[in-house]
């Protein structure tokens, strides 16, 4: 369990705690280039 505050007028209040609101999805090609990389440096 982990306790966030939260302030009324501040971001996220009245809602869900986003862990990482600014995520960013790699399409399929970028996922893959990653792990070329990853297997190249193993």
């Amino acid at each position: 369990m982990h306790i966030v505050p939260k302030y009324n007028g501040g971001d996220e209040w009245g809602g869900t705690f986003a862990m990482n609101p600014d995520k960013v999805y790699l399409t399929d090609d970028e996922y893959e280039k990653m792990a070329e990389a990853i297997r190249a440096a193993l």
